[in-house]
């Protein structure tokens, strides 16, 4: 007996629309840290205006997810793990906090 593997379906357009969307998204998400880290490098403070805010945004977003996950591992492992998800957590709501101030929710 011969080994036929299967066939991959035709790439539809949602298929595509899908790759596209999430490579915005990892663009809009990642994109801040690395102009930072090359600022860093040079010596340079980080931006202000319009670009801190997409960066506290995109802290924001990268705590939260990494706040979920902690929680998720309190879950599963006990409360020892508390020791870490709290402080992502607090750290993580600073961030939002400064992010909603920048976009002036509290005006």
């Amino acid at each position: 007996m011969r080994y036929v593997p299967d066939k991959k379906p035709e790439a539809t357009l949602k298929d595509h629309l899908g790759k596209w969307f999430m490579r915005i998204a990892f663009f809009l998400l990642f994109s801040p840290f690395v102009i930072v880290f090359l600022l860093g490098l040079t010596g340079e403070p980080i931006p202000e205006g319009a670009f801190g805010t997409w960066f506290m945004g995109a802290l924001t977003v990268a705590g939260l997810v990494t706040s979920w996950d902690m929680f998720r591992s309190v879950k599963r492992h006990g409360a020892s793990e508390l020791g870490c998800a709290l402080p992502i957590a607090a750290v993580t709501c600073w961030w939002g906090w400064i992010f909603l101030r920048d976009l002036g929710a509290f005006e």
